[in-house]
């Protein structure tokens, strides 16, 4: 079992994030919603196979030591270029073809798994196709995501919750949606 790779200092700070279980890999990845600082704990959602078992792990507490930052995790895409997180940094890649995967579109479709396309991104990563996000494209996919409201999962990455009154991801997405109504007209 892997630690966490999760910092508690500030717990807004983990709002949105994406996260894995080191107990139940099997989960995939899934978004911190809201947590409690009093219990250490935060609720996780969006899992990416939330059942195991007949057990449904969606909206439950999850400890911190519990949490890690995703690996290799596909978030969307704008155009040919596809977007992941990875140890909770924003990372872009143009996309290649490779066997089996021939387009953006089978890649990003329905019927490709979230292992294929982990390992999809892992090994574009690991042979150096994968940038980290600069200043200039995350305000591009900031105008983006106020325009088209498409990779919402980016957005916790590229302005984080640094208030303590927050107590959920909706709330913060919410009130970014607001300011940026106010300054992208």
């Amino acid at each position: 079992m892997q630690n966490s790779t999760i910092s508690t200092r500030n717990p807004n700070q983990m709002l949105g994030l994406w996260v894995e279980d080191v107990t139940y890999p099997a989960l995939g990845v899934g978004q911190v919603q809201s947590y409690d600082p009093h219990r250490q704990s935060c609720i996780v959602e969006h899992w990416q196979k939330p059942v195991l078992n007949h057990l449904s792990f969606n909206g439950i507490l999850y400890p911190y030591h519990r949490l890690r930052h995703a690996q290799y995790h596909y978030v969307g895409r704008h155009g040919n270029t596809l977007y992941y997180v990875h140890h909770g940094t924003v990372w872009r890649m143009d996309f290649e073809p490779t066997p089996g995967i021939w387009s953006v579109a089978d890649f990003a479709g329905a019927g490709t798994s979230f292992y294929e396309r982990r390992a999809y991104m892992e090994a574009m990563h690991l042979e150096g196709w994968g940038d980290e996000l600069t200043h200039d494209e995350a305000e591009m996919l900031l105008g983006y995501w106020q325009y088209s409201g498409e990779l919402e999962g980016l957005i916790p990455y590229l302005i984080p919750c640094e208030h303590h009154e927050r107590s959920s991801l909706g709330q913060y997405l919410n009130e970014l949606r607001q300011v940026y109504a106010l300054t992208v007209v």
